[in-house]
């Protein structure tokens, strides 16, 4: 299974996360127990797949290319995410667009905060714009964080190949006093 994710998980981290999935679950010891050898091989390439599907998500969390979605910011916004990072992100989202865009901002404090239904369907289409400008505020928000991590001395994000800007031969010779 671990051949099928290679960059997220070993095969030995995998075995180990199966084993805590199995010991900690005692339905999933019930389950296990009543099935047949095919139903049991069946019920732990499942879980093998969730344990590195989340493996996958949480690298992707740690790395630039880590994007916020639509229903990611919406999940953040009703209170069902609770992660430390994303309500770093959510906060910063929120005061910038503020200062931004004060309309959609009340727009989001008067639908998460107060629970007021968007009657009109202009309510709703600024409602819809206010949170996809919320996760772009908190891809911004996560993207600089990110960058901050990853940069150390002699190596910054934007060295490497295709991020230099093209310059003319007459220039790169005029600029070595050629």
């Amino acid at each position: 299974m671990a051949f099928q994710w290679p960059d997220f998980i070993e095969a030995d981290d995998l075995e180990q996360e199966l084993w805590v999935w199995y010991l900690e679950r005692p339905s999933a010891q019930f389950r296990i127990a009543g099935n047949s050898a095919s139903e049991t091989h069946g019920l732990l390439v499942r879980q093998a797949h969730l344990i590195c599907s989340e493996a996958r998500r949480k690298y992707g969390q740690s790395i630039l290319d880590f994007e916020y979605s639509i229903d990611d910011a919406r999940d953040a916004l009703e209170g069902t995410e609770t992660r430390d990072f994303v309500l770093d992100d959510l906060a910063y989202a929120t005061s910038v667009l503020q200062d931004q865009n004060p309309a959609q901002a009340e727009v989001i404090r008067e639908k998460f905060v107060l629970g007021v239904p968007m009657g009109s369907d202009a309510r709703r289409m600024l409602l819809m714009r206010a949170v996809e400008s919320v996760a772009d505020l908190m891809n911004k928000s996560h993207k600089e964080k990110a960058s901050g991590f990853l940069e150390f001395e002699g190596c910054t994000l934007g060295d490497g190949p295709g991020t230099r800007s093209v310059v003319s031969n007459a220039t790169a010779q005029n600029s070595l006093g050629a």
